[in-house]
């Protein structure tokens, strides 16, 4: 069986989540691989980049750019599995929710800001 990405997501830290087409889902550290081969130092040194992934068509692997990409199996046989029904990164905002305002604080009109 070859595993088949179904999400992927840039975390902070060099970290990605992932969603298989099963269910599973993994965290996975790609600072770990700078030792193993220093092309992947861009990715660490460089968040814009890094935020850039994307699944490969067919959803067996992942990519950022030409020069860098990655199988889905490794993601699979090396990330560490979520067991949690809460999961980060479903709730981390999307890109698409970066540039709204923070929602307001409740209204503080039971509260009286002055002794008296």
């Amino acid at each position: 069986m070859f595993p088949k990405l179904n999400k992927i997501k840039a975390l902070p830290g060099c970290m990605l989540w992932a969603e298989f087409k099963d269910g599973r889902e993994v965290v996975y550290s790609v600072s770990r691989l700078v030792e193993v081969n220093p092309v992947f130092g861009d990715l660490v040194r460089n968040p814009e980049l890094f935020a850039q992934v994307r699944i490969d068509p067919g959803g067996y692997g992942i990519s950022w750019n030409d020069e860098l990409d990655l199988e889905a199996e490794e993601l699979w046989n090396c990330g560490a599995e979520v067991k949690s029904s809460f999961n980060l990164a479903k709730n981390l905002p999307s890109k698409d929710s970066e540039n709204e305002p923070p929602p307001r604080p409740a209204s503080a009109g039971s509260q009286s800001g002055s002794a008296g």
